[in-house]
Formats: structure tokens, C-alpha cells, sequence
């Protein structure tokens, strides 16, 4: 999985780093194992004598004339290929950025945009709005979504280099995802559950989850979720990182309008949809975290899980958890080491700078300055494989990252204001390089807590 694993395991000045680091290594791949997409689909969906349960709720298969499928997502491809093995699929839509040398005929493929959405996106979009256009009260439509799904499958009502423009400010500006999701459903024809009114029979929809909180609503900017945000809330975020002045017209015209009663709002709980709708989370960061921690538990390393909903500015958790690790380091714990600290989670970063880098990439290059004063080894890790505009999923650093800079001249301090930690990283060849993965469950951090002399 990791193309450069060699190099990172090497990167280790010392054998007991070389050996930590390849470990790291070795259980991030187990828990990308543990979301792979088809391997979700499958332990969730199950076929009998005809029908089919998806976590216990039954259909019967001779019911309906058809089986449709739309999925879009970093793991589109994989999971509709997972369910056209158990149930006849009749036609459908896969919308992704990753290319696939496996296609079924009965979905179309369209490459699209992420993280911005393109024209391809606008195509999957409308073409999925034809096909459901056709469908009837016996066609049961399957809707597979993962992480990405807010760029990769999108219609909105304004042009798309406007909406391209605000996504692109949303993403730069500090905001959550739940905030920029919020300005994206309501610019949208098709997300805050508004698909679901060119759908006529039930709906299944499976959802691979991204977001801090698995919340229905946010995942994929929750096409097929009941929306309990509103065009004002849409207006607040924009107001509250200062970019009312800086989005385009039609966008500040179309929410002016939603406040205004003078355009439709988002889907909400009370709307009939909700009794021939059924979602599903079918795999999300708990489960990969969770099979990290086995995997280190089996070894008999003792592990603190701290939760899969670490959020705030990657700065900002890089000291927290840099406190944190003097805190272990120096046996404030029950647990001594070798100790591993597990997260999950989606850290911002606040575009200052004009450099080049990801949320995990910066992460770890906020923890350089804490890891100097201990025994540590530190991996952040984009679960896509991409970490912002970058090849690269993450990094790793240790105790003598700093020190391996400074013997190359490199200062981290001026890269980490310019938010350049991928320049950084790649010149010390630290950079996570997987490509993508083909699954989207967050972001992932592993600390490892070594003793003070082994």
C-alpha cells in the first residue's frame, strides 16, 4: 500500500525507530483493510432464498421491476462493484475522480472533480436526475456514498466557476466541514436529501462516512438526509469567516433568495420521503481505529484510543497533543511505554501562506518541535490516500525529524507559516505516498511512545 515504505522505515536514524515507523506502517494498512469498500458492502449486506437484508431490515427481490444504482465517492467504484456481485443491478451511475480498469456495463462511469467539482460532476448529477426521472414506485434505487461525494456529484443553482470560487474560499478559511457542507446543500440541486424528490420507490442508501460524527447530514453534504440547517445558517457561516464580500454574486443573490421564502429549502425530518428511505452506515474511522488498536494490542503494546472526533486547527491539536506526549513520555500515566496513542478525526487548517500541503502533513510538522524532547514516532494519515492538493496521504516524523532537517538546512518554522509542509516533508522524504486508496473514513493519527532507552 505504502509505495515508499522502504524509505520511510529507512528515514529512522536508529534501528528501534526503523522498527516503530515500519510497525505504524504496517497497522495503518490492516485498518485500511478493515473499511475497504467491498469488504463493508459485503459484511453488511446479505442475500437468502430470494430476498435480501441489509442490517436486518428484509427485501424481496421479486418485488420490484428494477435495481438502480447511483453511487459517488472515493469509494463508488468499489462498493457498486461489491453489490453488483449480490444483487442484479439493471443500470445505474458510478460518479469518481479514480480511474478503474473494472466497469460494469450496467452503470455508466463518469470521472469527475474533487475537490472541486467540475463539469463531470455536473454530468454524473444531471444524468443520475434523468435515470431516476424514469423509474417508478417498483424500482428500488440503491444510492452508495462516500467521501468526496460533495464535489463529485453536483448540480447546483449557480454557475459552476461561482461555486467552484466559494468551495475553494469554504475550504481555505478555517471553517468545519459541517459549516462548509452547510453553504454547499443549500447551493445545491441535489444535496440536504433534494435528490430524493426525483426518486419514486424505496431507497437504500449505503454510506461509507468521512466526517467527524458519522452525522447523515453532513456525509457527502447528505444527499439522501433530512437537512436540519437552513439558508440562514448558510449566510451565517459565510458571515462568520468574513466571506459575504468575497463569494460571487449569484451565490449571495441565491441565499438572499432562500431567506427570502423565494427558493426551496433543503429536505427536512418531516417530510413523507423518510418512509421509504432507509440509510446506512455501513463502514466509518471507528472501524479502522479500532483494528489499529487490535492490531498493536495483539503485539502486547499497550494503546489509548482517543476517540474518532478530534477536530480543530491542525496547529492547535499539534499542541495538544504534543503536550500530551511529554505527559506519557515522562510516566504521568498508569500506562508506561511503549505506549500507542490512537485518534481519528478531520483537523482544519487556516490558509495563510502560499505554499503547498495537506491538514495531516501539517499536523505532523506542528508535532516536530515536541517529538525533539522525547522518544516518539508520529504518523498523520489521510485515509483516501490525499492529503489537500497534494500526492501525498500524510507524514511521518519522530524524535530526530528536526534534527535530520537541520543538518539540511531546512528550518520548519517558515514552511509551517507558509503552509509549505509538503516541500518540507518531501525534502527529507517523509512524505506517506499510497495513491488513492479507494476508501474515505477521516483522517488517522498514530503515536508511538517509546521508552527512554530500549
Amino acid at each position: 500500500m505504502f509505495q515508499n515504505k522502504r524509505i520511510l522505515i529507512s528515514n529512522g536514524v536508529f534501528r528501534d525507530f526503523q522498527f516503530w515507523r515500519g510497525l505504524i506502517l504496517e497497522a495503518l494498512e490492516k485498518g485500511l483493510e478493515a473499511v475497504d469498500p467491498c469488504v463493508a458492502v459485503k459484511n453488511f449486506v446479505r442475500k437468502e432464498n430470494g430476498y435480501f437484508l441489509i442490517n436486518e431490515k428484509k427485501f424481496q427481490l421479486n418485488e420490484f421491476q428494477e435495481v438502480i444504482v447511483i453511487a459517488f465517492g472515493k469509494a463508488s467504484i468499489r462498493m457498486s462493484l461489491a453489490l453488483a456481485e449480490l444483487i442484479p443491478v439493471s443500470k445505474g451511475i458510478i460518479s469518481s475522480s479514480i480511474d478503474s480498469k473494472k466497469k460494469l456495463k450496467e452503470l455508466t462511469y463518469i470521472k469527475a472533480g474533487h475537490p472541486l467539482p467540475d463539469a463531470g460532476s455536473e454530468e454524473a448529477a444531471k444524468e443520475a436526475i434523468k435515470l431516476l426521472g424514469r423509474t417508478s414506485e417498483d424500482s428500488l434505487t440503491f444510492f452508495l456514498i462516500s467521501g468526496g461525494g460533495s464535489s463529485l456529484f453536483e448540480w447546483a443553482y449557480v454557475p459552476l466557476d461561482d461555486l467552484k470560487k466559494t468551495y475553494q474560499l469554504l475550504i481555505q478559511s478555517g471553517a468545519t466541514i459541517d459549516e462548509i457542507n452547510c453553504v454547499r446543500k443549500h447551493l445545491s440541486r441535489v444535496k440536504g436529501g433534494r435528490i430524493l424528490r426525483f426518486t419514486r420507490g424505496p431507497v437504500v442508501s449505503m454510506v461509507i462516512s468521512d466526517v467527524v460524527g458519522n452525522r447523515l447530514d453532513v456525509i457527502a453534504s447528505g444527499p439522501t438526509a433530512p437537512d436540519p440547517t437552513t439558508y440562514f445558517d448558510a449566510y451565517s457561516v459565510l458571515e462568520k469567516y468574513k466571506l459575504l464580500k468575497l463569494v460571487p454574486e449569484s451565490v449571495r443573490e441565491h441565499i438572499s433568495l432562500g431567506m427570502k421564502g423565494e427558493m426551496e429549502e433543503t429536505v427536512k425530518k418531516e417530510s413523507p420521503f423518510w418512509q421509504r428511505v432507509f440509510n446506512f452506515i455501513i463502514a466509518s474511522n471507528r472501524h479502522f481505529c479500532l483494528k489499529v488498536r487490535d492490531f498493536f494490542n495483539s503485539r502486547g503494546i499497550s494503546t489509548i484510543y482517543l476517540g474518532s472526533e478530534i477536530q480543530g486547527e491542525a496547529r492547535e491539536v499539534a499542541k495538544i497533543l504534543g503536550e500530551m506526549a511529554l505527559d506519557l513520555y515522562r510516566g504521568k500515566s498508569e500506562l508506561k511505554p511503549p505506549l500507542i496513542v490512537i485518534f481519528g478525526g478531520e483537523t482544519t487548517v487556516t490558509v495563510r501562506g502560499n505554499g503547498k500541503g495537506g491538514r495531516n502533513q501539517e499536523l505532523a510538522l506542528a508535532m516536530l518541535p515536541f517529538l525533539s524532547k522525547i522518544r516518539a514516532v508520529f504518523v498523520s494519515f489521510g485515509t483516501d490516500g490525499i492529503d489537500g492538493p497534494t500526492d501525498a496521504a500524510g507524514a511521518v516524523v519522530d524524535s530526530f525529524t528536526l534534527k535530520r532537517a537541520q543538518e539540511k538546512g531546512l528550518d520548519y518554522k517558515p514552511f509551517l507559516e507558509n503552509n509549505d509542509s509538503y516541500s518540507f516533508f518531501r525534502e527529507l522524504g517523509d512524505l506517506l505516498i499510497t495513491g488513492p486508496t479507494g476508501t474515505n473514513v477521516a483522517d488517522v493519527g498514530i503515536l508511538a511512545i517509546l521508552p527512554i532507552s530500549s
